[in-house]
């Protein structure tokens, strides 16, 4: 596993105390839900510097948003989609591939 150790950006500015631009852990979590922050910190290059701005944020909320979308939307074909619908031959190809 990595552990990103190099400063953090702001809009593609070092962040920093003596500039003022710095959120603190605490700001960010009432916004956006870990899983959010997590998917934004693993979008980027562990080479790069990670570049925190709001953007970026938003399109990782977005991007979990589809992907829990999709499995929802997977979870409910699965509950109501037939249980067959191959032919008898197609059928016993399958099973044989079972045992």
């Amino acid at each position: 596993y990595w552990m990103h150790s190099a400063f953090v950006n702001i809009n593609n500015q070092k962040m920093s105390k003596s500039l003022n631009n710095f959120f603190t852990a605490r700001e960010v979590l009432q916004k956006y839900s870990m899983e959010v922050i997590r998917l934004f910190m693993l979008s980027g290059h562990y080479r790069t510097p990670l570049n925190f701005n709001v953007e970026l944020l938003e399109q990782a909320k977005s991007a979990l948003d589809r992907l829990y979308n999709s499995v929802q939307n997977l979870e409910y074909l699965l509950d109501y989609a037939p249980d067959s619908e191959l032919n008898p031959d197609e059928q016993k190809f399958y099973d044989s591939l079972d045992s």
